[in-house]
């Protein structure tokens, strides 16, 4: 937008001096809105990046520790962040239950019962992110469900590179604990040779798979895929995904063609 303004010329009547007083304010108050909109837009800007690749599911095991004379065990954290008003929603998990959930051939059922239990504390809240060169941060602000017995701030530091980093706990005396994001694929790369019949490829669809589950929004996270190699170019693909809307898994199945270098879904 070009904004033009007239040269006025000193009035040789003294009384037209109170119009090239108003003239001047205005073109003063257009100046000073235009510089506010710019400033807003340029800092709107560099604290949301473009792409926002720091969304998604994040985990960490936090170290037992003791806290005014109270023992708290070993526990297993998840953050699920999401670009959408900047949402931000934890759980909780003791280590050993989490552990236990995946032991022998009841997965599925025994995490679903981790997950909907009374060991697991959940909480809701937002964030405020800012970011430089190197990593992001990620201040959140979270409040106990459904109760709201507690109201915990938690710093997130992730590097843009590995996303994996630290959580820094606002309480002193809360130790903090390393974070690495869920199904994050750096770079989901075709291998150099391939096969005429496409065989091998079963890593490299497994990798693709978890990386679009990753960017789902909220982010799914996918707790075992197997892939199959079906004939020519065709897989078959079988996952099992946690449901963000319900905390349940469900039970995936797709095919997929490899073609031009890219996995396709296959009807």
């Amino acid at each position: 937008m070009r904004l033009e303004f007239n040269v006025y010329s000193i009035p040789s009547n003294p009384s037209n001096l109170s119009n090239l007083y108003y003239i001047c304010n205005m073109r003063n108050l257009i100046l000073v809105f235009v510089l506010a909109v710019a400033i807003t837009f340029s800092f709107a800007f560099n604290i949301l990046p473009s792409n926002a690749k720091f969304a998604g599911i994040y985990k960490g095991q936090q170290p037992a520790y003791t806290l005014n004379g109270v023992t708290v065990p070993a526990t297993n954290f998840k953050f699920v962040v999401s670009v959408t008003n900047n949402n931000v929603t934890m759980t909780q998990t003791p280590a050993l239950a989490a552990e236990a959930s995946v032991d022998g051939d009841t997965e599925t059922e025994t995490t679903e019962n981790v997950a909907d239990g009374e060991n697991v504390i959940r909480f809701k809240g937002t964030y405020k992110l800012s970011h430089d060169g190197q990593s992001y941060k990620l201040l959140c602000n979270l409040v106990e469900l459904p109760k709201k017995l507690s109201n915990p701030v938690y710093t997130l530091i992730i590097n843009k590179n590995t996303f994996t980093g630290k959580c820094i706990p606002a309480l002193a005396g809360e130790p903090e604990f390393e974070i690495a994001k869920s199904g994050y694929v750096k770079k989901v790369g075709i291998p150099e040779k391939v096969a005429a019949d496409c065989s091998g490829l079963e890593k490299d669809l497994e990798d693709f798979e978890r990386d679009r589950y990753s960017k789902f929004n909220p982010p799914v996270e996918c707790k075992s895929i197997s892939v199959k190699h079906l004939n020519n170019c065709f897989y078959e693909l079988n996952a099992v995904v946690i449901d963000p809307a319900n905390n349940k898994t469900r039970n995936v199945k797709l095919k997929y063609k490899f073609a031009k270098g890219n996995w396709e879904i296959s009807k």
